[in-house]
């Protein structure tokens, strides 16, 4: 059985909705390396006085020398010991906050509720499409590595899920898992059932097809 019934989100959903992208962790300093770091500054500090003190070598020779190794240090080791966390954590931040943005604002949803009795799944490079028997003239795809938050439910494939949509947000969001793990079937890996034959996803996943016939077709156009 597929269906999809748009309605008010409960505060149930919203709150699993929320819990599939939390919020990421402030980053946390290095500090063993930062103090060799500093120890070593330290280090080409003492020795660049050392040989001012001592008249070795002329301090307009050691001082610029001096600044040169502390830039060098900076653009290398204390840049990304300080910086470089910080902007990593505010790129992987920002689509989070859209998304739970989008979650908490949402008023409404619009919810494919699925369940399937057979599951064949289908091997590429970046996951695996999963084609759900949902019924006698229907087959169900989904690939939840292409939706958020980019990876299955634990119980996965499973015989009762749900996806959603939600407003102001792109991607597709789910599995929520509800039922038992489905047994796979069978496996295949993309060319044996896609091969280099255009097929247009339906923009719901619905194919109005049994699974043993849209797989019996793909094969023969594959061929």
């Amino acid at each position: 059985m597929h269906e999809v019934i748009e309605r008010a989100i409960t505060d149930d959903e919203r709150r699993r909705l929320l819990e599939l992208m939390p919020l990421l962790p402030p980053p946390s300093i290095q500090w063993l390396r930062l103090l060799r770091r500093l120890f070593e500054v330290a280090c080409v500090v003492l020795l660049g006085a050392i040989l001012i003190a001592t008249h070795r070598v002329h301090a307009a020779i050691v001082i610029p020398c001096l600044i040169l190794v502390l830039a060098l240090y900076w653009k290398l080791e204390f840049k990304e010991i300080f910086i470089a966390p910080w902007e990593r954590f505010r790129s992987a931040s920002e689509p989070i906050a859209r998304y739970r943005a989008a979650v908490s604002d949402a008023k409404a949803v619009r919810v494919h509720r699925v369940q399937a009795s057979e599951v064949v799944q289908v091997l590429h490079d970046h996951g695996t499409i999963c084609l759900f028997r949902v019924g006698d003239q229907q087959t169900y795809l989904i690939d939840p590595y292409m939706m958020t938050p980019g990876r299955p439910c634990e119980k996965w494939p499973n015989s009762s899920f749900e996806v959603f949509e939600v407003p102001q947000w792109e991607w597709e969001v789910g599995p929520l898992c509800h039922g038992e793990r489905l047994a796979v079937r069978k496996t295949m890996v993309f060319s044996e059932v896609f091969g280099d034959s255009d097929f247009d996803v339906p923009r719901d996943g619905v194919i109005n097809q049994p699974l043993d016939a849209f797989l019996r077709e793909r094969q023969l156009q594959k061929g």
